[in-house]
């Protein structure tokens, strides 16, 4: 069975768990003021019946794009205080590039320590080649200061399990110029 015929008989049965749903909860009779919490709690329940269909759909759907055997996600980091990054551009064996724009709160949001997942995509085992652009400013900077621009190659080894790669833009000591790192997450074993 492939996947749009799975989604199919899911949404399928979607809709029949709602109309059965409704049904079981319809009143024989003209609802009333008395009645009237009965039918919210229904229909309350329908709702999140729906909302767990759907996540349970969703998770179904990510385990058949991306397979643990094949699946690499990239997530991008800036522990710089006061680093403001614009744009990041990301390619992996030289497959399309994948480029995420920030606005001010987003990179604000970045540079406190947060880390996003920027690329998630599939390859076989084996080692791969990452490229990544960056172009960031310090808040604090003058307006005729030339944007701080960074790029990295660099390889990265994918096994059979799932791979997580994080790209930071980091200082090596106090006094550096942040450059672009890669790192590759490792479960413990």
């Amino acid at each position: 069975m492939n996947l749009r015929n799975l989604f199919s008989v899911r949404g399928k049965l979607l809709v029949m768990l709602l109309v059965t749903g409704a049904a079981q909860a319809a009143p024989q009779a003209i609802p009333t003021a008395d009645s009237a919490p009965q039918l919210d709690q229904n229909l309350q329940v329908l709702k999140e019946e729906a909302v767990n269909i759907k996540a349970e759909l969703q998770s179904t759907e990510q385990t058949l794009l991306y397979p643990d055997a094949t699946r690499v996600i990239i997530y991008f980091s800036v522990p710089v205080s006061g680093l403001l990054v614009q744009s990041i551009t990301v390619s992996v064996d030289d497959g399309r590039p994948f480029q995420y724009k920030y606005i001010n709160a987003e990179a604000i949001a970045l540079q406190r320590r947060g880390i996003q997942p920027l690329v998630k995509l599939n390859a076989g085992a084996g080692t791969h080649r990452i490229r990544a652009d960056i172009v960031a400013q310090f808040a604090d900077a003058q307006a005729s200061t030339p944007p701080l621009a960074d790029h990295l190659e660099a390889t990265f080894t994918k096994a059979r399990a799932a791979a997580n790669i994080e790209l930071s833009l980091a200082r090596r000591s106090v006094v550096s110029r942040p450059e672009l790192e890669l790192h590759e997450w490792v479960a413990d074993k």
